[in-house]
């Protein structure tokens, strides 16, 4: 050994010379770079942002969604939230302005309009017992189309017969002929007062058909007339008429 480190060559056991390869080299340990030496503190960086990474992203969603709901229902939590404030909002008020009306003390609401003339002139009082089924038909019973009273916003005064065009209307009671004329409303038209308060009136009669005149005697069931449409008619019919003391009465109380 200390021939290798002086330099001499060592003998042989043979004793001959054995040639000098010079020192053994030892093996020589790696000098630490730099980067060698930062390797450990760029994990810890690395892991710690990491950490703050994933701290920052999820304590907003815990907050929003405490519930830790998913899908839809998550969604749908924060947004209920402001929904259900605006609906007690509402609710509020709409209960204000109810305070507010049903607090108001204004003027009271005016009376409703008295009814139209016609109605005060509807006969309400007893049929007199002279007169109770005392006329008869002025045209066929079975062509009954109409009614008395209320109908839509008015008032049907009588009741409307349709026998056909141009059929036989007659007297439905004996009296005199008060009335031959055209009206804008009834056409060509009839009255004749039987007497005791009770007049009776034809109406919607064909143009020039009537039969007798005014002042003229007649005997219940004399012609009079042909049934038409002539007036305010939506068809041929005979719209007859019962008049008690001047008022409008229904003509079937006084029909057999």
């Amino acid at each position: 050994m200390l021939e290798a480190f002086l330099g001499t060559a060592p003998h042989s056991h043979s004793g001959a010379l054995v040639p000098f390869r010079g020192p053994t080299p030892v093996a020589a340990h790696p000098t630490p770079s730099r980067n060698g030496a930062r390797t450990p503190m760029k994990r810890f960086l690395t892991i710690a942002a990491a950490a703050a990474l994933i701290i920052g992203v999820s304590l907003p969603a815990a907050a929003i969604n405490p519930a830790g709901e998913t899908g839809d229902a998550a969604v749908a939590a924060p947004l209920a939230a402001p929904v259900a404030a605006e609906q007690d909002l509402a609710l509020s008020i709409a209960a204000g302005v109810t305070n507010a009306r049903d607090s108001f003390s204004g003027e009271p609401k005016p009376a409703p309009p008295p009814p139209p003339a016609y109605w005060s002139n509807v006969y309400s009082g007893p049929i007199p017992d002279a007169w109770a089924g005392g006329l008869i038909w002025p045209a066929s019973p079975g062509s009954l189309v109409d009614g008395f009273g209320p109908r839509g916003g008015g008032f049907h005064g009588g009741i409307d017969l349709f026998a056909g065009y141009g059929s036989t209307i007659v007297a439905a009671g004996a009296g005199t002929v008060t009335v031959v004329a055209t009206h804008w409303s009834w056409g060509h038209m009839v009255k004749i007062d039987h007497g005791s308060g009770v007049q009776t009136l034809y109406a919607h009669m064909i143009d020039g058909s009537a039969m007798v005149s005014p002042g003229q005697w007649v005997e219940a069931g004399t012609p009079i007339g042909l049934l038409g449409e002539t007036g305010e008619a939506y068809g041929a019919h005979l719209h007859f008429e019962v008049y008690v003391d001047g008022q409008k009465a229904d003509p079937l109380a006084f029909l057999p």
